[in-house]
């Protein structure tokens, strides 16, 4: 059953499912609300930290004022895809700690859904990029399994088989989303797509004249 909620701020549709709740984002105005930069990387650094998060914490790991962090991580809350852990006392003050919520998000369909999906996908790789290259600097010397990788290339399965590697790779990531003892935290970016769609995008760019990424 599908379930609304109003509060202050975005609304978004919820449903909960034997698997988990899955929120929509069916509006610009919802995918506008998780994609905003600064929000992507109050996420990104709080998956990195799964034990909990304060304003303060994050802030200072961002490089951003309190106050903008927590703007941020109200509209988050409000949002679903950010919630509070609990409360502890650091320094003599109360300080909420928050963590992101165990949701999936899903994109609908609307007139503007792809370009603003393109934005976010090439801020996350962009992201991504910049933390790769930082550990691939500071990790020089380092043994396996500690060695950054990165690969690149094409290869050849029939479909069936593509499907049941992706599937393994997402079965591996999600028995492996939580910490546990004698666990490291490792970070990876994981896409892959059909050439021929590819190659169709491209030349489909091409004849609209944008070959920004061709």
């Amino acid at each position: 059953m599908f379930r609304f909620w109003k509060e202050r701020g975005p609304t978004m549709k919820r449903e909960q499912r034997e698997n988990g709740t899955v929120i929509y984002l069916e509006t610009e105005k919802d995918l506008r609300v998780y994609m905003h930069p600064l929000r992507q990387k109050i996420l990104s650094v709080l998956e990195r930290n799964p034990e909990g998060m304060s304003a303060k914490q994050i802030a200072d790991a961002l490089r951003i004022a309190p106050s903008s962090a927590g703007h941020h991580l109200q509209t988050l809350e409000q949002a679903g895809v950010v919630e509070l852990d609990r409360i502890e006392i650091i320094h003599g003050f109360r300080a909420k700690l928050y963590r992101n919520t165990p949701v999936t998000v899903s994109v609908g369909n609307f007139p503007t859904k792809d370009r603003l999906q393109a934005a976010l996908v090439q801020e996350k790789i962009a992201e991504n990029t910049h933390r790769l290259l930082d550990a691939m600097e500071m990790t020089e010397g380092e043994e396996e399994p500690f060695l950054p990788r990165f690969s690149q290339g094409v290869l050849y399965s029939t479909p069936e088989e593509m499907l049941e590697f992706s599937n393994y790779i997402l079965t591996f990531l999600d028995a492996h989303k939580h910490p546990g003892e004698g666990t490291e935290s490792f970070e990876m970016t994981f896409f892959h797509y059909p050439t021929a769609a590819a190659n169709k995008g491209e030349k489909q760019r091409g004849q609209n004249g944008d070959g920004k990424n061709g």
